[in-house]
């Protein structure tokens, strides 16, 4: 067979982001006719979710494509608990419909699909797209900034513009109440704050786009397919994550275990710049 040379980054990205533009083309089309399933996760058995049609045809979108292209790479998708052993090392996470609550609502935003490719123990390649307005938030470890591509066209390069805290907004998963007290003074700390129920990809992509400066969320439980795309593309641009001590009564510096299954993570964590920290 001829051999057709070494499988570069730039060519791995380029296959990735058609299969995600093929997916999200798919995902577009079942706005309006999709079907609505119930199912039962086995990380957390008690706990009802849903899938749509659309998570099922996105996903045998991105396994038929990868299986073709990259054939000995390991797959893990959330649909059907999708997993396939790796031969070479490489793994890559499937999570095909990111926010599918909110896609199942039939809401207009908050809706993506996310991707992540895994080697030696380290993400090396994400990919974050907007299902509504078809833009890809990515990285790749061979080129140092992140890159943003709007409408699957204009390509540009993603970096941390720094504002002052009184003049940054903080985004958080739940009503401010529900948070404990230390937490409430650091969230007070910030000019404003906004609270948002969209899939995590999507709320992430706001951090990375400068339309909040800071995150908190709470991973219930660690699942690779969520975990790797938003933890990959954070931290090449410079996020980190941080959770408040009740001992030493202060924010700490937090490293998310990065694991191939599931598991229970009942933890709020906020997500700054690197030079942000410092301000709180």
């Amino acid at each position: 067979m001829t051999d057709l040379g070494k499988l570069t980054f730039a060519t791995t990205e380029k296959i990735l982001c058609e299969l995600m533009h093929s997916a999200i083309e798919r995902i577009r089309l079942q706005r309006l006719t999709f079907t609505t399933f119930s199912k039962q996760n086995s990380y957390k058995p008690n706990v009802p979710d849903i899938f749509t049609s659309a998570d099922q045809e996105a996903q045998e979108i991105y396994l038929k494509g990868i299986e073709e292209c990259f054939p000995e790479w390991g797959i893990i998708g959330e649909e059907n608990e999708l997993r396939k052993p790796s031969q070479n090392g490489v793994w890559i996470t499937l999570d095909p419909v990111d926010g599918t609550r909110a896609y199942a609502r039939k809401q207009s935003s908050g809706v993506g699909s996310m991707i992540a490719v895994m080697a030696q123990n380290r993400i090396i390649m994400a990919y974050v797209g907007d299902v509504m307005t078809q833009d890809i938030y990515g990285f790749r470890e061979d080129i140092p900034e992140g890159r943003l591509w709007l409408d699957f066209r204009q390509q540009y390069p993603l970096h941390y513009t720094e504002k002052e805290l009184n003049q940054s907004t903080l985004l958080i998963a739940t009503r401010l109440e529900q948070y404990p007290e230390p937490v409430k003074k650091i969230i007070r700390k910030f000019k404003s704050y906004q609270t948002n129920w969209d899939g995590i990809g999507m709320r992430f992509s706001k951090l990375w786009s400068g339309e909040v400066n800071a995150l908190l969320f709470n991973f219930k439980h660690f699942t690779p397919w969520d975990a790797f795309p938003i933890l990959g593309i954070s931290e090449h641009l410079g996020y980190r994550f941080y959770i408040w001590d009740l001992e030493k009564q202060k924010m700490v510096p937090f490293s998310v275990k990065l694991e191939m299954e599931p598991y229970p993570l009942q933890q709020d964590i906020f997500v700054l710049h690197e030079s942000f920290y410092s301000r709180l």
